[in-house]
């Protein structure tokens, strides 16, 4: 039996908190770590459509590909981009963006 749980904590009485699982007496939420919001980039489905709006002053190489790695589109954002869904497959797209230091990566569906 290790001599602390997971945040640290010294056990006392030698036995896991409840049960199989620490019990962690935070009020930090569940999430994945290092999972920040990205406000460079907002990428929506509007009326069918996929809009990309760039949020910087630097211009975004976006690729459109399908969840198992097809490419269906590709252009450059310099401010936002309106992508005809009519010519995209239906279903989980993602959009990966990159603009040399930095790469984003959105879900849309349609």
């Amino acid at each position: 039996m290790p001599e602390f749980d997971v945040v640290g904590t010294t056990r006392e009485d030698g036995y896991v908190d409840i049960g199989a699982y620490e019990y962690v007496d935070d009020d930090d939420p569940t999430g994945i770590a290092g999972n920040e919001l990205s406000d460079e980039l907002t990428v929506y489905v509007q009326a069918g459509n996929v809009v990309v709006e760039n949020h910087t002053d630097a211009a975004f190489e976006v690729r459109l590909v399908q969840i198992d790695g097809r490419q269906v589109a590709a252009m450059k954002v310099q401010q936002t981009a309106v992508i005809d869904g009519s010519a995209l497959p239906h279903g989980v797209l993602l959009v990966v963006a990159n603009n040399g230091t930095s790469q984003i990566t959105k879900k849309v569906i349609l």
